[in-house]
């Protein structure tokens, strides 16, 4: 059986991996004699009752029984339509670490993360592994509802939110990048030329970014003013000619670099700067600049879990 713990309380909890297993562990366990609350028992030592916990809810005449870590009830098992009932997962907007153990030690279903995202991997056999079975997604808000199956050697996914990637569409971004193929060609030839000095890199004197022909160039230092910074440089692009491409590179060269662009002391040190990273820089900004044009939002199917390369491109 596959286990992970980082606490040994969380080990000292039982499976409870099905709604009659949840009204037998609870039973069992005598109330914390003075609290006003005796619907609330702990799931470990008696001392640890405010982390982990058990509670029993009875709404509208049906009873359930909720699993507790600190004040969110992560595990809720309730009556369905097979004997095993069906078991509600609430990551609770929080998708921690102590959150996916717990997940994991209680109803003994792997929950691990992979890109950000965490996920429970349901078992297809006797075998129970984060590698066999499909993976689905436990979103940060809504329930994900999974039931056991009445032999108890597979799972059923009842309830699952969809889940969504944002998607470059390939196309679309060769289009865009066509368009570019100007400056891109004064990129790659200013590369060309600085770089023959230093094959690593390139040096900026960082007075080079101080004034442009008498003009001085906004600062880059405060994050808030990127979007004014990356805005005059696709404005100098699109009104072409040597001097506004020298302009716009020099402003690709800072915004990757993240350094400021006023600087009135002729003798603060220069920088050096690999092609590939003002490249990389460009593509990103040309990206988030055309982001209706070249992302989508897809539906994955189950089992995909998404990448968040792009989330805050768009």
């Amino acid at each position: 059986m596959y286990r992970s713990s980082n606490s040994a309380r969380v080990r000292k909890i039982q499976y409870i991996r099905s709604f009659e297993d949840a009204r037998k562990r609870y039973e069992s366990i005598k109330p914390i004699r003075g609290r006003a609350d005796d619907t609330t028992r702990p799931l470990s030592d008696r001392e640890a009752v405010d982390t982990y916990s058990i509670r029993k809810r009875v709404k509208e005449g049906k009873v359930s029984y909720e699993c507790y870590l600190y004040g969110t009830p992560v595990l809720t098992y309730t009556e369905g339509s097979t004997p095993n009932g069906d078991i509600t997962i609430n990551m609770g907007n929080y998708p921690s670490a102590s959150t996916r153990t717990f997940i994991t030690e209680i109803v003994g279903l792997p929950c691990a993360v992979s890109n950000g995202t965490s996920y429970i991997t349901l078992p297809s056999g006797k075998v129970v592994s984060p590698r066999i079975g499909p993976k689905v997604v436990l979103p940060r808000t809504g329930p994900t509802v999974v039931r056991k199956s009445e032999d108890g050697k597979t799972w059923e996914l009842i309830i699952s939110a969809p889940v969504y990637e944002i998607q470059l569409q390939r196309e679309e971004a060769k289009v865009i990048r066509a368009q570019y193929k100007e400056f891109t060609d004064y990129v790659d030839n200013m590369i060309k030329l600085r770089r023959e000095p230093s094959p690593s890199g390139m040096w900026f004197m960082r007075m080079e970014f101080a004034e442009f022909k008498g003009e001085t160039l906004p600062e880059i230092s405060d994050w808030s003013r990127q979007s004014v910074v990356h805005d005059l440089m696709f404005r100098s692009i699109a009104t072409g000619g040597t001097e506004n491409f020298y302009k716009a590179f020099l402003l690709l060269v800072a915004s990757a670099h993240n350094v400021g662009l006023v600087y009135k002391n002729p003798h603060a040190p220069a920088f050096n700067i690999r092609p590939e990273v003002i490249k990389d820089k460009f593509k990103e900004l040309l990206y988030k600049h055309h982001s209706k044009e070249v992302f989508k939002k897809v539906e994955l199917p189950l089992g995909k879990i998404p990448s968040k390369k792009y989330d805050g491109w768009v």
